[in-house]
Order: structure tokens, then sequence, then C-alpha cells
């Protein structure tokens, strides 16, 4: 091959799945690291929202004796305990918080994800992106 000519075909080797998130191999490893580590990547953006805000006295993780059951965040506020649970994508299905809220009966009960602020349940769904403006309020 002579200098500044480009060989008529280029070998690109990705893997077969790349399908699924576009022909790009960059992409498919975007899509992949975050289906992999939603929860935690949700749960991370939900501890530095919490962490800001200045009038939050104590944040700390709940679980029951045998380490069957967990809350993703107990916070002290205003002398009120207020359990958040973290939901990463639209279910707010938890086997763990709605026991907890029966057992401890705390006067807020919060949920965050992706679905609108809906408050007509004993627990109150709120935004992941508006959990900095419903605390502050």
């Amino acid at each position: 091959m002579t200098a500044g000519r480009m060989p008529a075909y280029q070998l690109q080797i990705m893997p077969l799945a790349t399908h699924f998130c576009q022909d790009n191999f960059a992409e498919y490893w975007r899509c992949r690291i975050f289906a992999e580590f939603k929860g935690a990547l949700t749960e991370q953006f939900v501890m530095q929202e919490l962490t800001s805000m200045p009038d939050m006295d104590y944040i700390a993780y709940w679980t029951n004796d045998r380490s069957t059951a967990e809350v993703d965040f107990i916070i002290q506020r205003q002398g009120e305990i207020v359990p958040v649970e973290v939901k990463s994508g639209e279910s707010l299905r938890s086997r763990s918080f709605t026991p907890f809220c029966q057992t401890y009966a705390p006067k807020l009960a919060v949920k965050t994800s992706m679905l609108p602020y809906q408050a007509d349940t004993p627990v109150v769904n709120v935004p992941l992106y508006g959990l900095k403006a419903f605390f502050g309020r």
C-alpha cells in the first residue's frame, strides 16, 4: 500500500448484540452499562440531591435483622423520619418499602421515580427531577 491511500475496505469488529443500541460500539457499551447499573446510578443521584439539601439532619439506610428487606434512604428532617425508596424505572413495586411503612407508620413516605408527582396514596411519588424542590418546600 502506498502512503496516503486508504484501503478499499475497513474491518470493523463489533459484538453481535450491537443492533440493540444502534450500530455503534461506544453506544452499545453505554447502553449496556446503563442497563447494568441503572438502579445504582439512580440511587447515587438521589444521594447527591439529599446531601446537597441543608436541612437534612441525618441520612441512613435501613435493613431488617435478617437482611431480607431494605429501604434505600431513611432521612431525618425537621425532627421527622422520612423513608425514601428509589425506583430507576416506572414500576413502583417494592417488597420492603410497604412493610416498613406499615410497621413504623411514618407521617411522610416518599418514592422517587420517573413517574409524575402523585400524592393520592399514603406514599407520595416524587419525580427524580423534582426531589430537591419537594423537600425544599
